[in-house]
């Protein structure tokens, strides 16, 4: 298991104050979220005579001088315990906190720092007002030891991390917004994700968006859920779809059937789902959970032909299916889905400047500019490497992946069809085709003779 530290960061000053970071939008993992300083354990931690604990220490030290500038003196270090990362983020990890109480630091992040874009110290009250009113995305261990200091006065102990959350032990239960559950539910998903996340909307009046998985056990776990918002006064209202892929679906009728609920979606996926769609949704409706909580439905074909997201109109979020991945990547498959539409839609929804995007699989992603705009400029230059390929005279499918996917291991572009790089290759060739871009003769694609140029 890979290891990483953080560092709290305490000081008086009339009240309690935490010093606190927030990671850039274009960083891979937890882009756009707030935290506390740290990093992964690097070799450089390490000597030969280290314990582990004394390497992890290092960390913490070596993390928060590299990312806001300070020297922490390690006898002011108190140990907090560990978080270690759910079984959906699929990389085994996990994160050792420690308490620094050292008063005379002054942190600081630099406009030059390639992780983090801002920090401040704030009031651990503060902190949890802005999360409650969507202007911040806090991960759930930060927010934990925010209830801690709180709770317990501005005092943290080893003992405020609460069981079994912080243990990597499923259900996740991961609160995006105060009124917004992500549940990540094991399902036979495409690597390298292995979960689909369930979200649930609302705190009164409650939508669920993709009960996915088929396992007895994982719906035990969503059930469970379910029932003590139950009890504790929540209506349930209705089961919501994204579209109609396997892993999106997969609990749908066990759910609608315990719970007696009519399930949601658009008409181009109730076209293709084994059970009764009771509403179709179009482009343009708002749907309301609690009062004053409105999400607009954005029909965004292109994964699939009825693919839907939601997006709260107060605080910018969007939950988004499979238009992108906080794990992995987006397949666009010939037969069900369209390049053209995809990238289309891609546009839509960054023109829309959600707050954050909720994928189906992975964790949420704060950098929602920075994300949609890194998969339209992939696509892109896919396109563009491709139509060079075409116009040095390659012509075979097989060919033009290994040409293409060069980067891509192997046994995701083998077989005569080229894999699933091969699937989406044959996406872009359609999306030229109708372009009028390229010609396409029995299984040979072609560029226009005259453009064709010579291979070095």
């Amino acid at each position: 298991m890979q290891h990483a530290a953080s560092l709290v960061l305490l000081r008086q000053r009339n009240t309690t104050e935490v010093y606190w970071v927030r990671r850039r939008p274009e960083t891979s993992f937890l882009s756009g979220f707030h935290a506390f300083p740290g990093g992964l354990v690097e070799d450089c931690d390490w000597d030969d005579t280290d314990s582990e604990h004394t390497a992890i220490k290092r960390a913490a030290l070596r993390e928060t001088f590299e990312e806001v500038g300070v020297d922490v003196n390690e006898r002011h270090l108190d140990y907090l315990g560990r978080w270690i990362a759910p079984p959906y983020l699929v990389r085994a990890f996990s994160t050792h906190y420690f308490l620094c109480r050292q008063g005379d630091l002054e942190p600081h992040v630099d406009d030059d720092n390639p992780e983090l874009d801002d920090g401040e110290w704030i009031r651990p009250e503060d902190a949890l007002n802005r999360w409650a009113d969507g202007d911040v995305l806090i991960a759930p261990p930060t927010r934990a030891l925010l209830n801690a200091l709180v709770s317990q006065n501005g005092d943290l102990t080893e003992h405020s991390f609460p069981e079994p959350e912080s243990s990597g032990i499923e259900p996740t239960l991961s609160a995006i917004r105060h009124d917004l559950m992500m549940i990540p539910l094991r399902t036979p998903t495409l690597p390298p994700a292995t979960h689909t996340n369930t979200y649930i909307l609302g705190r009164d009046v409650i939508f669920i968006v993709e009960p996915a998985s088929p396992h007895t056990s994982a719906l035990d776990e969503l059930f469970a859920y379910l029932d003590q918002r139950l009890e504790d006064g929540a209506q349930l209202k209705a089961i919501l779809l994204t579209h109609h892929h396997h892993d999106h679906i997969g609990g749908v009728k066990q759910t609608a059937r315990r719970y007696n609920l009519p399930v949601w979606a658009h008409e181009e996926t109730a076209n293709r789902v084994p059970f009764t769609i009771h509403r179709t949704l179009n482009d343009g409706e708002v749907i309301e959970s609690d009062p004053g909580t409105k999400w607009e439905v954005l029909h965004t074909p292109g994964h699939a032909p009825g693919h839907l997201c939601f997006l709260d109109q107060v605080t910018k979020s969007m939950v988004v299916g499979d238009m992108v991945a906080g794990l992995g990547s987006i397949l666009v498959e010939p037969n069900d889905g369209d390049m053209t539409q995809y990238l289309e839609s891609l546009e839509r929804m960054r023109l829309l400047n959600p707050s954050c995007l909720l994928p189906s699989h992975g964790p949420p992603i704060g950098g929602a500019d920075a994300k949609l705009s890194q998969y339209i400029d992939h696509r892109l230059a896919r396109e563009a490497d491709l139509v060079d390929a075409l116009r040095r005279g390659l012509e075979l499918l097989p060919d033009l992946v290994n040409a293409v996917y060069q980067d891509v291991p192997a046994p995701l572009r083998s077989g005569p069809s080229g894999g699933l790089a091969g699937m989406s290759l044959m996406s872009h060739l359609i999306k030229l085709k109708k372009e009028s871009r390229v010609n396409h003769e029995g299984d040979r694609w072609k560029w226009p003779r005259d453009e064709v140029i010579a291979s070095e």
